[in-house]
């Protein structure tokens, strides 16, 4: 039964946090996106890093979804990287194959129906994770 609850918990986080994309979103939108929507999944505050400025986000009950949310000079997210437990594969497949629009290589999908700049979506399959990347065309 506990299984069954966090399967489908997990489900209701990966369909939420593939349905947006915020790419383009100042810094403030994201944290306030993210705190509105995704109780279960809270900004890490201790990540530093001097190459990269982003926002990262996990989930602390399961630890099975991370979210790197990528902040351009200006202030703004212009790349999104969700990083999945590999036990979620079949479901973030089947998410994005109906949310997205497939290209014709595998593993490839674009968002041109949120109304903004179209957005390439790679899924990669690691050895111990599952990577789900946006970025604008």
């Amino acid at each position: 039964m506990i299984k069954s609850l966090i399967g489908i918990l997990l489900l209701c986080i990966a369909s939420h946090v593939q349905s947006q994309n915020v790419l383009g979103f100042s810094e403030a939108e994201v944290k306030t996106y993210f705190k509105s929507n995704y109780p279960g999944i809270v900004l890490e505050e201790n990540t530093k890093n001097n190459v990269y400025r982003y926002l990262k986000y996990s989930d602390i009950s399961t630890n099975i979804i991370t979210a790197l949310i990528f902040i351009d000079k200006e202030g703004s997210c212009s790349a999104v990287r969700f990083i999945y437990d590999l036990s979620m594969e079949n479901d973030i497949i089947e998410e994005l194959n109906k949310k997205y629009e497939k290209t014709g290589e595998k593993y490839m999908w674009i968002d041109s129906i949120s109304g903004r700049k179209k957005v390439n979506i790679f899924f990669k399959k690691e050895d111990w994770f599952i990577t789900v990347n946006y970025k604008e065309v």
